[in-house]
């Protein structure tokens, strides 16, 4: 007798192996959990009496219920996707005892009368009920409940089946879940990544209308500048003439007394000529139209001429100007007028705000990396830069504070005109400021410029 029950029990033991590796095979190849509830129903038919099996995912967090599997036709007052309150229910039971519950109720009108919990199964048919609380990571997510139109005393083996059965279908419903979250992020993310896309053509349409907006408006303004300039040098050249030739005939007729007013109008004339120009410059480099005009020149004749035009305006302010070449200078290949306009400006600007001090331009040739550059250096001992100036200097239409600006006047166009040549000819301009003790300007370029592959602003370039 003992070696059949041993026999009996080493089988039992047998099949529940059995059904338990079949359904881990089921939950490692599949995450529908359709096919892994019909998998697990067929597996424990044998180890476990049930007419019915009813799985629901419980949240604690509302105290709510959901049927999420029904083995059979589904029957009064259980059907899959049926949400009830766990409260007063024998999921509710299972759920607060945490561990297996077995209940039995043959005397169905007598079952629905004296418990309330049991009534809704009693009404439905059934007369036995096993059940099984599902968790996972110790967290309570479901109940498993074996169902029986007939009365059955559930051992303790089949207690044991429903409860390893149990663990497997909490791990399937855990992976469910976290397959159903990971899809869920995988959504969200592309739809995010779908909105912040669109977002960005939207923006990027948006830019691309204002750029075009913006460029008309440049073409429109730098169209303006270059006409309004044209206008405005014509009768400036007669006025500036007329008053060269006043000049020559004072002189002639011995008339000297007027001779320095038409001198303050020449040179009033010349200055306005200068603001002309570098409008007219400015709006050639938006535009895209400024050309080096490239040829070999004598450095010392091209500092001169300089020297003659920037001698007076050092003058008017009561200061020295110094201009220091070594005899071996030689010539250099560039643009000689753009040259020569660069080192008027920076003259001119420490001419402005010099006073009762000095002004020098060294001039030195330099071998730098294989390459021949000659360097200009503009020193003064003027009114000197704030720092917060000078960081924004060479911007177009910059000047000193306000009260600066009011007193010495000028377009802040000069510095930023020099810049750019100076880039052109491939090139660097820097400054080096003390404010209240004056500033010092270094332009460095090429003694050879080539052709246009030395030009970084895109400008052309004439061979002459």
């Amino acid at each position: 007798m003992v070696l059949i029950d041993s026999e009996r029990e080493q089988r039992r033991l047998a099949d529940e192996n059995a059904a338990s590796a079949a359904i881990g095979r089921i939950i490692s190849s599949s995450i529908n959990l359709n096919d892994v509830y019909d998998a697990f129903t067929e597996e424990v038919r044998g180890l476990v009496r049930f007419d019915w099996i009813f799985v629901s995912i419980v949240n604690l967090d509302t105290g709510l219920r959901r049927t999420d599997y029904v083995s059979g036709p589904s029957v009064s007052n259980i059907r899959k996707g049926n949400v009830t309150q766990l409260n007063g229910t024998f999921n509710g039971a299972v759920v607060q005892h945490r561990d297996c519950l077995v209940e039995n109720f043959g005397d169905r009108d007598d079952t629905i009368k004296k418990s309330p919990i049991l009534g809704a199964f009693a009404e439905a048919g059934f007369k036995s009920v096993l059940g099984v609380p599902l968790f996972s990571r110790e967290k309570m997510i479901g109940t498993l409940l074996f169902m029986s139109a007939e009365e059955v005393p559930y051992s303790e083996g089949e207690i044991t089946v429903a409860r390893n059965v149990a663990a497997q279908i909490a791990g399937a419903m855990a992976n469910a879940q976290t397959y159903a979250e990971l899809l869920q992020a995988q959504t969200q993310l592309l739809r995010a990544h779908d909105e912040r896309e669109n977002r960005v053509l939207d923006r990027t349409e948006e830019l691309e209308k204002t750029r075009d907006i913006a460029l008309e408006a440049t073409k429109a303004k730098s169209q303006f500048l270059e006409k309004m300039s044209h206008e405005l040098r014509t009768p400036l050249n007669a006025v500036i003439g007329y008053s060269e030739l006043l000049i020559d005939k004072a002189k002639d007729d011995d008339n000297t007394a007027i001779i320095p007013d038409l001198e303050r109008m020449t040179a009033s004339g010349n200055h306005l000529m200068m603001l002309v120009s570098d409008v007219l410059d400015l709006a050639k480099v938006e535009a895209g139209k400024m050309e080096l005009s490239i040829e070999d020149f004598d450095i010392s004749s091209a500092v001169d001429e300089v020297r003659i035009v920037s001698q007076p305006l050092a003058r008017a302010n009561n200061n020295s100007l110094a201009i220091v070449y070594p005899d071996d200078i030689g010539s250099m290949r560039t643009d000689q007028i753009k040259m020569r306009q660069m080192l008027f400006n920076l003259l001119s600007n420490a001419s402005k705000f010099t006073e009762d001090g000095n002004i020098y331009l060294n001039v030195a040739r330099q071998f730098r990396d294989g390459t021949d550059w000659i360097v200009f250096t503009v020193t003064d001992t003027g009114i000197g830069i704030k720092p917060e100036v000078v960081r924004k200097l060479f911007q177009p239409f910059t000047q000193a504070d306000s009260p600066t600006a009011r007193k010495y006047g000028g377009s802040g166009l000069g510095l930023s005109l020099c810049r750019t040549f100076t880039e052109m000819m491939g090139g660097t301009i820097t400054v080096n400021s003390l404010f209240g003790s004056g500033s010092t300007f270094v332009i460095a370029v090429p003694a050879t410029v080539t052709g246009p592959a030395a030009d970084p602003t895109g400008q052309q370039v004439q061979q002459m």
